[in-house]
C-alpha cells in the first residue's frame, strides 16, 4: 500500500480531538492511484481511534484496520493475508502534514449546499494548475470542538481551508485532474453516538 494513503488516514485519526463525541462514523472512498474501493468505519472512544477498512482492489478484497491509542505516538496498522497477521507501526512524528501541490491553489465557495447523513454542508471549490477539488464542509454541533485534520488529502486540502478560515466538519471530497478525470472520491455516510467497545482498538500481541 503506497504511503500518500497511509499518510492520509494516520493524520487523519492523529489530528482530530473528539474528547467529547464516542461513536462511529461511516464513510466510502475511492481511490483510482491505488485503485481501490473502500468503506470504512471509524470507531472513537475518548483519544482513541480505529479505522476498520473493507477494500476492494484490483488484486482482491482486503480487510485491515488502523489504530491509536489515546497517549500513543504511533499509528498500527493490522492486516491479514494468506491467514497471516501483519503489523505495521508508524511514529506520528514521521507524518508530513503539507500543502503540497494545493499551496497556491484559489479557493471560492460555491453557494451550494448538500445534505449528507443528515447534515447540511456548503461546497468549496479548489483549484490548482494541475487539479480541481469540491469539497463540502458541515458545522455539526456534536463534533463541534474537533480540530480539523491538517491532511485531508496528500496534498493538504483540508490544510488549505483551515489556513482560509473555512471551518466545519469534511463530509465530502472529490478531487479531478486537469482533465477531469476523478482521482480521490470520499464521503461520509453516517454519523452515530454511541459507545464504543474498548476491544475495537485491541492489538495482537
Amino acid at each position: 500500500m503506497k504511503k500518500s494513503i497511509l499518510t492520509f488516514w494516520c493524520v487523519l485519526m492523529a489530528s482530530v480531538q473528539l474528547f467529547a463525541f464516542e461513536g462511529v462514523i461511516k464513510l466510502k472512498m475511492e481511490n483510482k492511484e491505488l485503485n481501490e474501493i473502500a468503506t470504512v468505519e471509524w470507531y472513537i472512544k475518548g483519544g482513541s481511534h480505529a479505522m476498520y477498512f473493507n477494500s476492494q482492489m484490483e488484486d482482491g478484497a482486503y480487510a485491515y484496520k488502523m489504530i491509536i491509542k489515546e497517549g500513543k505516538s504511533e499509528m498500527i496498522m493490522v492486516s491479514e493475508v494468506e491467514g497471516e497477521t501483519n503489523i505495521t507501526r508508524i511514529p506520528l512524528s514521521a507524518l508530513n502534514a503539507e500543502h503540497g501541490g494545493w499551496a497556491l491553489a484559489e479557493i471560492s465557495k460555491t453557494g451550494k449546499t448538500l445534505e449528507m447523513a443528515g447534515k447540511e454542508a456548503q461546497n468549496y471549490r479548489i483549484k490548482s494548475s494541475e487539479a480541481i477539488a469540491n469539497c463540502w464542509i458541515a458545522d455539526i454541533e456534536e463534533l463541534k470542538d474537533i480540530n480539523l485534520p491538517v491532511v485531508f488529502s496528500s496534498g493538504g486540502l483540508l490544510m488549505l481551508l483551515e489556513n482560509n478560515n473555512i471551518s466545519g466538519f469534511p463530509m465530502k471530497l472529490e478531487v479531478y485532474d486537469a482533465n477531469a478525470q476523478r482521482l480521490y472520491y470520499q464521503e461520509i455516510t453516517s454519523i452515530e453516538n454511541k459507545e464504543v467497545s474498548v476491544s475495537k482498538f485491541a492489538t495482537p500481541r
